[in-house]
């Protein structure tokens, strides 16, 4: 299973949100290439950014750090916020960036996320945050009209080459993740699926292996000390996964 830390950016500073909400912000010392640097010193291969300020507002603010990051590391970079035109997805991946993901604009814009499939074949994810089955957009703010499974009929997901979903009720809350859900969308769909918010306990990450999901994102335990990276590689490898 791959495990992906996760650095969230607002105004250049490594952040945790808590239930996605902006005004429960609580800022790291840590800076976003400082953290990203610390991950791979214990043992990451991988690595999930998002810049929060282009989530909310459309237009990358945060993209000279997050390429700063990928031309000094070696890590294996799925980037997402504001990707919202072909250009800015291009300008990313030339940098360095390994994968990106669509969130908003994939979700209202049907014909852009089949261009952006196409023009970057196997280098993009779809990234769903949810709350109670149903997608939020624009920095989790805005409810749709759409349920996990009503967008994800409408798509070909042999395209994709990821989903990650946010459960937001369990983002930031260190209570642990929506595995219900996880477990559920991997008994519908065979795309490799990435379980993001809550994951905050090595119970957390066994209960996903056991599950044999392909990849979990790691927040906020990990800034908290209530995880460590270490302890996650040393489980997997226990478990042969």
């Amino acid at each position: 299973m791959k495990i992906f830390p996760a650095i969230d950016i607002i105004n250049g500073n490594c952040v945790r949100l808590t239930q996605g909400d902006y005004d429960r912000e609580k800022q790291y010392t840590l800076t976003p290439l400082q953290a990203a640097l610390e991950h791979q010193s214990q043992g990451a291969a991988c690595l999930h950014i998002v810049d929060l300020d282009a989530a909310r507002c459309g237009t990358a603010q945060n993209a000279a750090t997050i390429m700063e990051i990928a031309e000094k590391t070696d890590l294996f970079i799925q980037a997402g916020g504001g990707m919202r035109s072909l250009q800015t997805i291009d300008a990313y991946l030339s940098s360095g960036v390994s994968r990106v993901i669509l969130g908003t604009k994939a979700v209202v814009d049907r014909a852009f996320l089949l261009e952006a499939l196409h023009t970057f074949p196997g280098r993009v994810a779809l990234g769903l945050d949810v709350f109670e089955h149903y997608i939020y957009i624009n920095g989790w703010k805005q409810k749709t009209s759409y349920t996990i499974d009503g967008f994800l009929s409408e798509i070909d997901l042999s395209l994709l080459s990821a989903l990650i979903v946010t459960d937001i009720a369990k983002d930031g809350m260190m209570q642990g993740t929506n595995l219900t859900l996880i477990k559920e969308l991997m008994q519908r769909y065979t795309l490799p699926i990435i379980a993001s918010g809550g994951v905050c306990t090595l119970s957390d990450i066994e209960a996903l292996l056991e599950m044999d999901a392909y990849g979990a994102i790691i927040g906020k335990a990990l800034y908290e000390n209530r995880l460590t990276l270490k302890e996650v590689f040393a489980l997997i490898k226990t478990k042969g996964r």
